[in-house]
């Protein structure tokens, strides 16, 4: 479905799923109609990512980032394997069109993807619990 046009040429009553390209690994958004117009939603995006990050059963926290930590470049210990940090904050950026209000800590962990340290992953895990707490949000 052309969802560009589709908005244009009448009223949606209807709830829609938007589907990357071919080759893009995503899932799809959740676009419904709400009294006030249109609320767009990655609920199930949300809840895989938690879930594939083994936070499900961790506590919520109201802040995204923890004001009196600083990251830096080499703070502490290396992770041994860094593939979990780098799938982490890829899913967090494109959580990002829903969630606007987490790009900002986004922006400073996707800063070390290519040397993350322990310090940078458990930063990680503080948005995705920030996330955990704000499931039900959208725009």
């Amino acid at each position: 479905m052309d969802i560009k046009n589709a908005f244009l040429n009448g009223t949606l009553s209807e709830e829609v799923y938007m589907q990357p390209p071919p080759g893009v690994p995503s899932p799809p958004n959740k676009v419904s109609l709400c009294s006030d117009g249109y609320y767009l939603s990655q609920v199930k995006y949300a809840s895989d990512l938690l879930a594939r990050s083994g936070i499900i059963d961790s506590a919520t926290t109201p802040t995204l980032l923890d004001s009196n930590v600083r990251l830096t470049y080499f703070n502490g210990v290396p992770l041994q394997d860094p593939t979990l940090y780098r799938k982490m904050v890829s899913s967090l950026v494109f959580l990002t069109v829903t969630y606007p209000n987490i790009a900002y800590a986004v922006h400073i962990i996707s800063q070390f993807m290519s040397n993350p340290y322990i310090i940078h992953f458990t930063a990680a895990l503080h948005v995705l619990r920030y996330v955990k707490g704000t499931l039900g949000h959208g725009l």
